[in-house]
């Protein structure tokens, strides 16, 4: 049996559930994480609705943003 799959082991791109539980582990609303991220908020919906995924460096970007908010 494998281990569930974390965000930083995931060679693809987010799942909704990994990106909804990257915004709240940083304490964001969607329209801030979407602006810290820099994308339209519709697109960032998109991403926890399931409709898109989350891409490589879309989510490399977001690890890189809460290991600095981790690190203040």
């Amino acid at each position: 049996m494998q281990p569930p799959s974390t965000p930083s082991s995931n060679p693809q791109g987010w799942t909704k559930e990994e990106i909804t539980a990257w915004r709240h582990r940083i304490g964001m609303t969607q329209a801030a994480a979407a602006e810290v991220l820099g994308v339209h908020l519709h697109a960032y919906k998109k991403w926890e609705y399931g409709t898109r995924r989350v891409s490589v460096p879309m989510r490399r970007l977001a690890e890189s943003i809460e290991r600095d908010r981790l690190n203040k």
